[in-house]
């Protein structure tokens, strides 16, 4: 269905657009039930015909109204019998020769008579469907066949393609669709099993979202797609446990967020080599990085949070720079970050937080500046501290407290080596003999 044009993020999921109403005949439902009817004296009038129009009351329509008939040349009662009805199970439809398309817009006030998508390309001409489809549409709802259907020729949509709460398994159908110019949004689609039928698409342009689709267990069906120009966000999907649909995607413009799904795998990312703003892996059931070994570059944010089942950052030997920050929390079961050994310049911070198996930072080791903050906080595990040996200064603030192993006296050993540029805080660390 053709949809009228919204601003959308990359989270696209809260760009919902209304449907455009269709101008449809008021039907005539009619009255009578055809149940057995009595007179005023208690006599059986269900043989009757009290409009006088040849149809026994059981058998009509409406029996007060002479211009409906019998029901079984006119099931839908609309006044228009099946030999002429647009579709005699349905009242808003009405006669063909006053509805050639049978769109439910009578042929005056029509745009395209003739043409029930009413010029679907959104091109000016009725009738056509080029492959190049210009604007927005959405596939949705109970009508989600017949979207997929009208978009059955397109190569490139210019706008957006959203495609939530839909009733299909999958998006057959769309075999033919290269390109979208705007965003892809998939979401809240419980049936939506896999998204085969996206095998043409190499590019899209604003982003990809996948979200809450319950019963989506993999991505497959994107195996073309090598660029995403803005982000891709996959979150809250409770069956999803890969992502190898990705495994042609070479560069993302923005940023990648894989939140809240219970991966156990990100194989099918191994070709992404850049990635121009933040990296955000969390609530996963991943165990290493595996899968982002051609990863070079991360333009803003590296983020690793609340993965209880990561136990190292294995996975990421090609990473050279983090643009912003570098984020590890919360990850419980987490004992070293040897995978960052790659990692030369840190943009502004570096934020270690509640990682309670976390035992040395030797992943670290060749950095030598910190131009933001340096943040070692409630570490539970953590003795060694080698790994930032290296680090001259700290443009801001040095916060080192409540790591329950590390001596304060290795803490105050590594201070007096560095300048700091802000606030220097160190409370609660171990005291060691």
């Amino acid at each position: 269905m053709r949809i009228a044009s919204c601003t959308l993020s990359i989270l696209l999921a809260g760009c919902t657009p209304s449907e455009e109403a269709r101008p449809k005949a008021s039907p005539n439902t009619g009255a009578d039930t055809g149940a057995q009817t009595q007179d005023d004296t208690g006599g059986d009038t269900s043989n009757q015909d009290a409009d006088g129009d040849g149809v026994p009351t059981d058998e009509d329509c409406d029996d007060s109204d002479p211009d409906l008939g019998a029901r079984a040349q006119d099931a839908d009662c609309d006044g228009v019998e099946a030999t002429g009805d647009c579709d005699d199970a349905d009242p808003t439809l009405g006669l063909e020769t006053d509805d050639a398309d049978c769109d439910g817009i009578l042929d005056p006030d029509d745009p395209c008579p003739d043409d029930p998508w009413n010029d679907a390309d959104g091109d000016g001409i009725c009738g056509d469907v080029d492959p190049i489809c210009d604007g927005d549409f959405e596939i949705h709802g109970a009508d989600s066949e017949a979207d997929i259907a009208m978009l059955s020729m397109c190569t490139r949509i210019t706008g957006n393609l959203l495609v939530y709460e839909t009733t299909v398994r999958t998006l057959a159908g769309l075999e033919n669709l290269a390109e979208i110019g705007g965003g892809l949004s998939l979401s809240r689609n419980d049936s939506l099993t896999s998204l085969e039928g996206l095998s043409a698409l190499s590019a899209i342009g604003l982003g990809l979202s996948i979200q809450e689709n319950p019963a989506l267990m993999g991505i497959d069906g994107l195996d073309a797609l090598s660029r995403v120009e803005g982000g891709v966000l996959v979150m809250n999907n409770p069956n999803l446990g890969h992502v190898d649909g990705l495994s042609s995607l070479e560069s993302i413009g923005d940023f990648l967020t894989l939140s809240d799904v219970p991966l156990r795998s990100i194989a099918g990312l191994s070709k992404l080599g850049e990635v121009g703003g933040s990296v955000t892996v969390e609530g996963t059931e991943l165990t290493t990085m595996d899968g982002l070994s051609s990863l070079t570059g991360v333009g803003y944010n590296l983020t690793f949070a609340r993965n209880n089942a990561l136990q190292n950052i294995t996975g990421l030997s090609s990473l050279e720079a983090v643009g912003h920050a570098l984020v590890i929390r919360d990850n419980d079961a987490l004992f070293h970050i040897d995978g960052l050994a790659s990692v030369q310049t840190i943009g502004d911070s570096i934020s270690l937080v509640e990682n309670g198996q976390l035992r040395n930072l030797y992943g670290l080791l060749q950095i030598r500046a910190v131009p933001g903050s340096l943040i070692l906080l409630e570490n539970d595990s953590l003795d060694d501290i080698v790994g930032i040996g290296g680090i001259a200064t700290v443009g801001a603030d040095l916060y080192i407290s409540a790591n329950d192993r590390l001596c304060q006296s290795t803490v105050d050993g590594l201070i007096a080596g560095v300048e700091v540029g802000g606030t220097v805080t160190t409370a609660d660390n171990a005291t060691c003999g």
